[in-house]
This record gives C-alpha cells, structure tokens and sequence, in this order.
C-alpha cells in the first residue's frame, strides 16, 4: 500500500469514527494534513529524481560516444604518416636533427633562424625586428 493509499484509509476511519471533541478531530486532521504534504514532496523528488537519472543517463551516452570518436581519432592519428622524416628533417653527421639555420638580417645584423624546408628558392625572409624582407641567398647563412 502507497503512502497515498494510507493517508487515504486514515482520512477514511477518521470520517466513520468521528472523534467526539472537536479539538480531536482538530488534531488528527492537522495530522493527516502534514501527512499528506510529505507524501506531495515526496512524490514531487521521486519526479525530479528521474528526470536527474534520465539526463545523467543522456550525459553517460554522450560521454561514452565521445570516448569512442576520441579511440578513433587517436587510432587514426597513430596510424598516418603525415611526413617522410627523410624530406623533412635533414640529420648532421652526428646523428642530430638540424632543422633550423641561423641566418643574419643584412639590414640590421639581427641573427635569427629560420627552416629553409619551409622556402623555396625565390621566397623572401621577414626580419622579425626590422620587418624588411631579404632572400636568403642575398646573405651568407651563420655557421654555428
């Protein structure tokens, strides 16, 4: 039996047995009163508690699916050769990688590096100080 169902068979024998004071019948209908407000706010958390467990259920689904792409992606990543580490990395005598080289600005002396992979031969440099524009065979590179 509910609490509803309780409440509804208290409020039943109070009616038929008819408390004889007044200020008995007072008292229990105030009880039942308070009864059946709990019983209100108790059903209307047990409406709120599904909606929340429903929504955690959505966010659960949607986390997991999110998981799954980001599985993939990362499969997909460790998969792809995105570069020929010949073609791109030239490699000293000593085994170690040399991608940049140090050039000296012919406006302003500023030496700064850049990676000669990334121009082709007729590209222009931008000084990053004096922002003037050179090509790199225009100066000598700066040996390190």
């Amino acid at each position: 039996m509910s609490a509803r169902e309780k409440i509804a068979y208290i409020k039943g024998l109070l009616d038929a047995g008819k408390p004889k004071e007044g200020f008995d019948m007072t008292l229990y209908g105030a009880i039942v009163d308070a009864l059946d407000a709990v019983v209100d706010q108790v059903e209307d958390q047990e409406e709120c508690l599904a909606e929340l467990v429903d929504e955690m259920m959505d966010l659960v689904e949607y986390c997991e699916a999110i998981g799954e792409e980001l599985g993939a992606l990362d499969e997909d990543w460790e998969d792809q050769d995105y570069y020929e580490e010949d073609d791109l990395m030239p490699v000293e005598e000593d085994g170690q990688m040399d991608l940049y080289e140090s050039i000296l600005c012919p406006f302003c002396s500023t030496m700064f590096y850049y990676r000669p992979d990334l121009f082709k031969e007729d590209d222009l440099i931008n000084c990053p100080n004096c922002k003037r524009t050179f090509a790199p065979s225009e100066v000598e590179l700066e040996e390190e």
